[in-house]
C-alpha cells in the first residue's frame, strides 16, 4: 500500500503539473483563447477512455498489472517529454498534440494497474482506508506538482527575461523547463514502482486466518 501511494503521488503530481503548464503555454504562446485550449485536451481523456475501459483490462488480464503499470508510466514520460522542445512558433498538431495523445494512453492504463495493485493488499476490513488513502493521495500529488512545476516555470521564466530574452521566448523557454521537470516525476513514478511494488500482488488475508496467526 505504502509503494503504491509513492508511485501514485509522484504520478499524478508530474501529470496534472503537465497540464497546468500545456493550457498556459496554449494560450500565453501559441495565442488559443480559453475554449480552444478546452478543446485541444480532448485527445487525453478521449484515448484515456478508450485504454482505461477496453484495452488496459485485457493487457492486466494477461500480462498482470506491473508490467501494465511499468509500461504506461513509460509512455507517460515519453509524453511528458515531448514538450520539452516546444517553440515559440510552435503548432498544436505538431508539437501538442502528440504529447496529449501519448499521456491520455499512457495513464489509461498506468491508474487502474496501479489501483488495483495498490488495493489488493491487506485485509478487507482495511479496503476502506486503503481507497481514501490512495484518494487523498492523488489530490496532495496534483496540488504539489502543480505547484512545484509552475514554480520552476516561473522562475526560468524570469531568469531568461533578465538576461534580456524576450517575453514570449523567455516564457516558451520557462516551460521547456518545466516540461523536464513533469518528465522527471514520472521517470522517478517508474523507477519506484519497478522497486517498491512486487511483481505479484500479495494476496489479502481474511479475518479470521490473521486472527489466526495473531493466536499463540
Amino acid at each position: 500500500m505504502a509503494a503504491g501511494n509513492v508511485v501514485m503521488v509522484l504520478t499524478v503530481a508530474g501529470m496534472m503539473g503537465f497540464q497546468f503548464l500545456t493550457a498556459l503555454y496554449l494560450q500565453q504562446v501559441l495565442g488559443l483563447d480559453a475554449l480552444m485550449t478546452g478543446f485541444a485536451f480532448v485527445p487525453t481523456p478521449l484515448s484515456n477512455a478508450v485504454v482505461t475501459l477496453w484495452l488496459g483490462p485485457r493487457l492486466i488480464t494477461r500480462f498482470g498489472a506491473r508490467p501494465v503499470l511499468a509500461a504506461g508510466l513509460v509512455i507517460t514520460a515519453l509524453g511528458l517529454a515531448l514538450p520539452a522542445r516546444v517553440p515559440v512558433d510552435g503548432e498544436y498538431f505538431a508539437d501538442v498534440f502528440p504529447a496529449l495523445l501519448l499521456a491520455g494512453i499512457g495513464m489509461g492504463g498506468a491508474v487502474p494497474a496501479l489501483v488495483g495493485v495498490a488495493m489488493s493488499v491487506g485485509t478487507p476490513e482495511h479496503t476502506g482506508v486503503a481507497s481514501g488513502l490512495l484518494n487523498t493521495v492523488q489530490q496532495l500529488g496534483s496540488a504539489i506538482g502543480t505547484a512545484a512545476l509552475a514554480t520552476l516555470a516561473a522562475t526560468q521564466t524570469g531568469a531568461l527575461l533578465a538576461s534580456g530574452t524576450g517575453p514570449k521566448e523567455a516564457a516558451a523557454g520557462g516551460f521547456r523547463f518545466a516540461y523536464l521537470g513533469s518528465t522527471a516525476l514520472l521517470v522517478a513514478a517508474v523507477i519506484a514502482g519497478l522497486l517498491l511494488m512486487p511483481a505479484r500482488p500479495v494476496a489479502a488475508r481474511s479475518p479470521e486466518s490473521t486472527d489466526s496467526q495473531r493466536t499463540p
